[in-house]
């Protein structure tokens, strides 16, 4: 009996041995592999996007505070809750949080940074939308760089929603570039026009001629405009020639 039953397991293994895979399964595997190798790849195609985005940002933040000489050209005496449209990579929202331990710092985005302090709130919010946030509850609110992320008939809303929550008193401060160089050469000039173009037809204005009356009309008074050069390009000392235009409008609702 136990020769039998040696005789058997041993003839079950050999059969098992010669046994070949099915080749659906094979192939099953190995589009299994390639596409979690495809996921995998993209993944990583975002991340590197992301980084070198976050790093633009970073860059610019401090090339502004640089040039600005603070965060912020208001004034500000202990505010209780500050409000930045647009936070992007959060740097701005973060360093206000840590220069103003005492107030509360909200931030409103679609896609939210990683890093959160204490006294921040952040919401994933469509700023084209109503703000998750009460009315006349903040002391200063702030948003640069969105000029190409609203609309021309999509500014009045976002400006409503400012006057809505802003405390009477209250400052808000807006930092738009002027995408266009001054004084371009022939390909700069070429550039423009491709660019103006593109943005007419998205509905973007690139100037912003009309924020002073789109701010009257929602109800800002004492407003303020002020320019500043920043030089670019490889003759640094050619500010006239190769110069972006950073335009702020502090403003206070009375």
């Amino acid at each position: 009996m136990g020769n039998q039953a040696s005789k058997v397991i041993a003839q079950k293994k050999k059969q098992e041995k010669n046994e070949k895979p099915e080749p659906s399964s094979r192939r099953s595997s190995i589009t299994e592999f390639f596409s979690k190798r495809k996921q995998s790849i993209t993944s990583l195609m975002k991340k590197e996007q992301d980084m070198k985005e976050h790093d633009l940002q970073q860059r610019e933040h401090y090339l502004l505070k640089l040039a600005r000489k603070g965060n912020t050209w208001t004034n500000l005496d202990s505010p209780k809750v500050i409000v930045e449209s647009g936070i992007g990579n959060g740097i701005w929202a973060l360093e206000m949080a840590t220069q103003y331990s005492e107030s509360q710092v909200i931030g409103l985005d679609l896609k939210l940074p990683d890093i959160q302090l204490a006294n921040q709130t952040f919401h994933r919010a469509n700023i084209l939308e109503t703000w998750p946030i009460d009315d006349d509850s903040a002391d200063f609110v702030f948003q640069r760089n969105m000029c190409i992320c609203i609309q021309q008939d999509q500014w009045i809303h976002v400006l409503k929603e400012m006057f809505r929550v802003i405390k009477r008193g209250g400052c808000v401060e807006l930092i738009e570039p002027e995408l266009l160089h001054h004084q371009p050469g022939p390909v700069l000039q070429a550039f423009h026009a491709f660019y103006k173009e593109q943005c007419t037809q998205a509905n973007i204005d690139l100037e912003l001629k009309s924020m002073n009356d789109w701010l009257s009309e929602v109800g800002f008074e004492a407003i303020e405009c002020k320019m500043l050069d920043l030089p670019i390009g490889e003759w640094q000392t050619e500010t006239g020639k190769y110069s972006i235009r950073t335009q702020v409008a502090p403003t206070h609702k009375v």
